[in-house]
Parts: C-alpha cells; structure tokens; sequence
C-alpha cells in the first residue's frame, strides 16, 4: 500500500498551525517472517516484548504472527490447506479501541479464508474492558449508574464538618449540583485504585507538603467508604481492582499498541498470566519502552520532534474545516472514501468539520460516535433537567423550542382572533410580563401544559420505580405517544435514553433512599452526557478517528488536525483534589507520561 502523505493541521480560536509531512511507501509484512515464540517460551511473570517493525502495516503483521502462533502451538507449522481451523482461543488479544477490534478480527478472518481454513477467533477486547473479559470479580461490577447513586446517598449522609471540608454546604445537595462533584470523586477513587493506592496513602504523602490538600483527601476518604458500603449493600463491586484470578489457567494475554498501563493491571499480569507486548517500533528502539511496550518519559524527553514541511495555517475552525477538504481535493488519486482518514486529536472539532463537509457534500463518518448530549434526546433531557430544578420561564422556553415538545404545544388566539404560534406567545409573555418563574398567573397555554406535564417529577418523596412511570409520562405529555402508546421520543440517541431508563429500572429493587424527579432526570442526563450515538456512515464516509486508533489504521492519506498550543493532544485533565505533582511522587500517570505517548504516537505515524 503507497502512503500517500500525512497531513497535519491545528487549530485553536486565534491560530491554526498544520503541516503536511512526507511520503514513503509500506508494506505488509508475511506472517512467516515474524513467528511467535513456541509455547514453551510462554514464562509466567515475565512479559516478553515483539517490535513489529516501522516497515509494515502493524496489525496486518500482527494478524499473521497471531495465526502463527495456532501453528507453532499445534507444532506443525507446515500444516496444509483445509486441515482444521485456527483455534485461537487459548489467546487474549488487547488492543488500543473498538474499532481496532473489529478491524483485528476482519483481518483475521480474511487471512484464514486466504488459506482455505476455518476460525476459532481470539477473545479481543480492550485495556477498559480487560477485567471484565479475564478477571471478573465474584460479585458483578458496579455499573456506572449504580455508581453515581452510591456517591450521591454517601454525599448526603456525611456529616456537615465532612461536606464543608470540600467545599459543600447543606444547601448544595440537589443533583445537578452534587453530580459534577461526584464525576470528580468517581475518577480520583478509581484513578488511585488502578494504580492500586488508597485515599489514606495519597493523604498521608501530601500532609508534609499541603495540610489542607491531606484534609480533603481524608475526607474524600470518610465519604468513599460509604459510598464502598452502599454498593456492598446491593452486592455489587468495583471495578479496576484486578482482585480475582483469571477465568482459565495459563492465560495468554497479547498486548498490541497498548501505551497505558495502570499499576494493578501490570501487577495481575505479571502474577497471572504469560504476556507479550507488540510496539509498532523497530528493536533498535527498545530502550525507549519499559517491559509492557509503554513509553518511558525520560527517553523521550531528550528525543527531538520531526520536523515538519510545507505548513499549513488557518485562523478559527471553520478555516480549518476548508482546509482540510481543500487537502483532499488536491489528491487526485483518491477514488473511495477508504483511502482517507481524518485524524481528530481535539473532539471539541468534531461540529466543525461535520458541517463543513456536510454543505461540501463530503460524508464523514465520526467513528467515535456523536455524544449523547450534543443529540435530539440529550438535548430534550438537559432542558427538562433545568426546567424540573427550577421551572424558570427561561428554562421552560427552552423546553418549548424544542422541536418535539413544541409540535405538541397547544395554540391560542390573541384578541383579534388569529392563532398564535406557541412560541410567539411565550415570546411576547416574556417581554411584556418578564417573570422569573414559570407558575405566572399570565402565562400562555403553552406554559401552562409544560408546568402541569412536570408537576409530577417536582414532588418532595417517592420510589425509583414511581418516578421511572412519572419520567415516562412526562414525556408522552411532552412529545406525545407513538403507535405503541409510549413516548414518540426523537430518532437520535432515543436507544441510549430507553437504556438507560432500563437500567435504572432493574436497580430498583436495590435503592434503599428514594430519589426525587430531579434527582431522576438529573442521573439520566449526568450518565448519558458522553455516552456515544453510534454514527451510521459507517462504510460511506471518510473516518474520523481519535488520535490513539491512528498508528492502527490503514488508510493512503491521514490528515491530523486539532493539535493546539504546542501540544499533539489536549491537555490532562486536572483533580483539584489530586495536584499533578501529588500524583508524580505517587507514581502516577501525568503530564511527562502523556507527552512520550504523543511523541511515539507522532514518530509512529511518520515511519
């Protein structure tokens, strides 16, 4: 396959940087020219490195070594055509994301057909999802909702002195207030248990340098443990911990461009399982990677950025979106959408570019998905959650612009006889009454259908599985009812919603507080916010990938755009709770860490 060129482009409000960098060819390696190590060689507590090389396709050639291995286990590796399939399922392969996956098993597939065999595939799964697949814990995982309830009922059952120590009065307890505070807590704990640290240990090493910062530790501490008993009451556990032993003995575990690895996960595989770390770099470069394939910062600190040819610079996003599709106008050569990928390192982009190639007619297919609340459903869910904690007239004009709420608004006359639009009614309420709430005695009609649709979700007590039917209901009052008599929600993101409603549902019989209507709808949004809606041009339009699926990737032409400030991916997000220096003398993953993962990344991308 040619490589016909990278392109790299940046932006950010005032200045847009990018450069175009080189070409040179690749080519796919052969299987046979890369075996694995024979079974024997397979030595428990010790991860064994393969560099696949900067001269082929990596996962092509990965694909071949992993059919190699079938051979080398089988110990016939001259075994003819049509002698039995492949039976991969002794192997564990982890792979950078999902749709390395999916592209890793289609190889697969192909290769094996290519031989006239069959194919019992590896388990393929990703460093998120590892434990799950090898190490499950006897009681099930907590899942992500059942999560955010254990934190907010240990958040309202601290005591005052605990809450103030964080910043939190008596008075800050609804949901939308208390769940961006949880999402924070929720990832310090996990971040610490990953890495196999607690609370106390962090607390204990930032007393000598920061009291107050070991005084918010502890009292993170205090609500973490009853957040930890809440879910030991519902008989669930966290995830992360990589507590139990693996489902089968002798596991063999292939990690392929994996450049991240916590703590307790190196630990469980070196304990566990027989490992081998696949870098897409040439063996001459082995003292640039510790014995897992991750990058190590002090190599790369000292090792220069390539330079780049031919820049390009636009000003704002939009700039930056006609760029880019100047660029692919320019390759002639390009006849399908498979020879382009579009490499996205800011997904903040992602509106840009959708709508700048949607009006050039360009279909792009954003494989991460669209975030759920950037959709017709989350959108719908953000209103009413603002219009349930407040019911402002502004947050209820909202609600009523939206197009599936408004369809369903009733109309009015004027004096003169003429029908109003709801919204031209809402509009000259708000101008000639200007009120703070909803519940104005003049409110037009369409106010008034919106408040009494609510009502319901704004009262003090009641069950999850009432305020599951009183959501519900809502929303039929709302957008109306469909041929099945249940909420015509819109066709975007309605399939995470009803899941989500699902879920908290069947943890129900577990809920020992009840929830209030916002504290309903304000979960349902919190745990949707960045859930993707799968994008369906899938196969039609050029990929947009996120910059660690690159280096796996296939495509002639990579355009990477999003590089902002001097850095190839946005900054780590911060723990107030958790300072980036604090987590250095923890042995925590930080800023230096990231900065070797992007310079691999980038030197990868260019080889």
């Amino acid at each position: 396959m040619v490589r016909h060129g990278l392109t790299a482009i940046s932006s950010d409000p005032t200045f847009t940087a990018g450069v175009r960098i080189g070409t040179g060819d690749r080519i796919r390696g052969v299987g046979s020219a890369f075996p694995l190590p024979e079974v024997h060689r397979w030595e428990r507590r010790k991860v064994d490195r393969v560099f696949l090389g900067t001269d082929t396709d990596a996962l092509n050639s990965a694909a071949d070594r992993i059919l190699g291995s079938h051979q080398e286990r089988s110990g016939n590796s001259r075994k003819p055509s049509g002698a039995g399939p492949f039976d991969l399922r002794h192997l564990v392969v982890v792979v950078p994301g999902r749709r390395v996956v999916r592209r890793l098993r289609r190889l697969l597939v192909e290769l094996a057909r290519r031989q006239a065999r069959g194919l019992i595939p590896p388990r393929i799964t990703t460093p998120g999802h590892l434990e799950q697949t090898v190490a499950p814990p006897t009681d099930p995982m907590a899942t992500p909702l059942e999560e955010r309830i254990a934190w907010l009922q240990a958040l309202r059952s601290s005591a005052p002195h605990i809450l103030a120590t964080i910043g939190l009065e008596p008075e800050m307890l609804k949901a939308p207030v208390l769940l961006p505070l949880v999402n924070l807590l929720s990832r310090l704990c996990s971040d610490l248990r990953r890495d196999g640290i607690t609370l106390g240990a962090a607390a204990e090493l930032a007393a000598s340098q920061d009291p107050q910062a070991a005084l918010r530790l502890r009292a993170v501490e205090n609500i973490e443990a009853k957040r930890s008993a809440n879910l030991q009451r519902r008989g669930v556990t966290d995830s992360g911990t990589f507590s139990a032993p693996p489902i089968s003995e002798d596991l063999q575990v292939i990690l392929i461009g994996v450049l991240e690895l916590p703590a307790r996960m190196r630990q469980w595989l070196d304990q566990h399982c027989q490992a081998q770390a696949w870098i897409d770099a040439d063996a001459g470069a082995a003292d640039l990677y510790d014995e897992f394939g991750c990058p190590i910062p002090e190599q790369w600190e000292s090792r220069p950025c390539p330079q780049f040819n031919d820049p390009i610079f636009s000003d704002d996003p939009r700039s930056l979106t006609a760029a880019l599709i100047d660029r692919i106008h320019q390759h002639s050569s390009i006849k399908s959408v498979d020879e382009v990928t579009i490499g996205l390192v800011d997904e903040k982009l992602s509106p840009w570019l959708v709508e700048g190639f949607r009006r050039s007619q360009i279909p792009l297919h954003i494989a991460a998905g669209t975030p759920h609340h950037e959709t017709s459903c989350g959108r719908l869910l953000a209103d009413l959650r603002s219009t349930v904690d407040t019911l402002s007239s502004h947050g209820v004009s909202a609600l009523a612009r939206h197009p599936s709420v408004h369809r369903e608004l009733p109309l009015e006359k004027n004096s003169r006889g003429r029908v109003l639009d709801p919204i031209e009614s809402i509009d000259r309420w708000s101008t000639r009454r200007q009120p703070v709430l909803a519940t104005d005695s003049g409110a037009p009609a369409a106010v008034r259908h919106i408040c009494k649709a609510i009502e319901p979700l704004r009262t003090e007590s009641g069950n999850c599985s009432l305020r599951i039917e009183q959501l519900i209901q809502c929303l039929r009052d709302l957008v109306g009812v469909d041929d099945l008599g249940q909420p015509a929600l819109p066709e975007q993101g309605r399939e995470n919603l009803i899941e989500a409603v699902n879920q908290l549902s069947h943890i129900d019989q577990h809920a020992d507080d009840p929830l209030s209507g916002l504290d309903v709808v304000s979960l349902l949004a919190d745990l949707l916010e960045e859930t993707p809606n799968p994008d369906r041009h899938e196969n039609i339009g050029i990929d947009v990938l996120g910059w660690l699926e690159l280096p796996l990737d296939s495509a002639g032409l990579l355009l990477l755009t999003g590089a902002t400030e001097g850095r190839l991916s946005p900054a780590p997000t911060g723990n107030p709770l958790l300072p980036h220096g604090l987590r250095e003398e923890l042995g925590m993953s930080g800023p230096r860490q990231i900065s070797a993962r992007d310079t691999h990344l980038l030197h990868t991308l260019l080889d």
